[in-house]
């Protein structure tokens, strides 16, 4: 039955709470005026479907070749983003090119002559600062010498400047981070791309790169084709880590009793923990857990990485470092509260880059990205 809150007012009396079936019959049993969007999606759906089936067979067989016609709309698009996936690996070899470059200038292999900007500068406002106090972290900044090489803990500040990225890193996480000096994208065959995360010499593992592979298609579902957006993410491997003796950040030990409540028998027992290195190990097997809803969050947010990795990191590295691009990723405009309700706490917590809300998968951009489950 519907709810209440799903029945609006109507008539020209806007005290009026029902229409009547029609002008001329006052005494017929009044009928609830509807506005599905105020409905619940699932709701929605089942109320518009119902809506559908009780029209005219005339207009149901029309309604039946709009949605072939739809069909049809979504192949022409899949061929589309095939066609902008290949141009996107065309121009990516032109890319590289000027990645090398920001890599070897930000790890310092590379010092480059003094530019002078090819852009505006933008002024900002000092009172948007707010109840921010920036002076502790500033003094980090400004006490590095001016001989420092390269950009210091670039990928890492980038991390921690992006939410669902931040949320990752945990406190033990950040000595080995500062090692990373390169983060890259290479496309494969069949429809896929791999994440190359470089690595200096370190304390806690002996890769030089740790990879993540992510596998995109652009077919249309055949359970359920009418969702067909661009291409969608729909599995990922990640790559074995040799960690260094007692120095595995992806698990903890811990100490069990057994026996009897009287007893010192204690035993030790290694089990996973909480890490940004976490995301190199994403669930084996990814098609036979979809039924489990916790395994398909852990995904949705997993492909939703990549693809931000991918598609909005990688090449604007250098935006997201300086603020030019600010990460605004999990909250939508209709979610946020004016300024007026944002408390000092509130501020503070996102300060600390203390975790906010689970993160959603995102709609996919030009040349693919998206994440679906079947």
């Amino acid at each position: 039955m519907l709810q209440s809150e799903n029945i609006t007012m109507s008539g020209s009396d806007d005290d009026s709470e029902w229409s009547s079936v029609t002008e001329s019959s006052s005494t017929s049993t009044p009928t609830p005026k509807i506005r599905a969007a105020f409905m619940e999606a699932n709701e929605r759906r089942i109320f518009l479907n119902n809506m559908v089936s009780c029209l005219p067979k005339s207009v149901q067989e029309r309604i039946t070749v709009l949605k072939n016609m739809q069909i049809d709309q979504c192949a022409i698009n899949s061929e589309f983003y095939k066609e902008v996936s290949q141009l996107e690996k065309k121009f990516i070899d032109r890319l590289q090119t000027l990645y090398k470059r920001r890599a070897d200038i930000i790890s310092g292999k590379v010092d480059p002559p003094t530019e002078i900007p090819k852009w505006k500068e933008t002024c900002y406002d000092p009172k948007a600062m707010g109840d921010f106090n920036f002076e502790a972290v500033m003094d980090k900044y400004q006490n590095l010498t001016d001989d420092v090489l390269g950009v210091p803990q670039f990928w890492l500040t980038i991390f921690k400047n992006v939410d669902i990225l931040s949320e990752m890193i945990y406190p033990y996480d950040e000595n080995a981070l500062n090692s990373l000096i390169d983060l890259r994208l290479q496309y494969n065959l069949p429809e896929s791309f791999t994440l190359e995360f470089q690595f200096s010499p370190n304390e806690y593992f002996t890769n030089e790169v740790l990879t993540k592979q992510y596998f995109t298609k652009f077919s249309l579902d055949e359970d359920d084709p009418f969702q067909f957006d661009g291409p969608i993410i729909f599995k990922s491997v990640g790559c074995n880590i040799n960690w260094k003796t007692d120095k595995n950040l992806t698990i903890k030990t811990v100490k069990k009793k057994f026996g009897r409540e009287d007893d010192d028998n204690i035993n030790t027992e290694e089990v996973p923990c909480k890490s940004f290195f976490q995301f190199f190990y994403p669930p084996a097997n990814q098609e036979d857990y979809l039924s489990d809803d916790e395994t398909k969050e852990i995904l949705a947010n997993d492909f939703s990485i990549g693809h931000m990795l991918r598609a909005r990191i990688i090449p604007k590295a250098i935006l997201y470092y300086t603020g030019d691009l600010t990460d605004c990723y999990q909250e939508s405009e209709s979610e946020k509260r004016s300024e007026s309700e944002t408390t000092s706490e509130e501020i503070k917590r996102q300060e600390a880059y203390l975790p906010q809300k689970t993160a959603k998968a995102t709609r996919s951009e030009i040349g693919g990205g998206d994440t679906k489950f079947n």
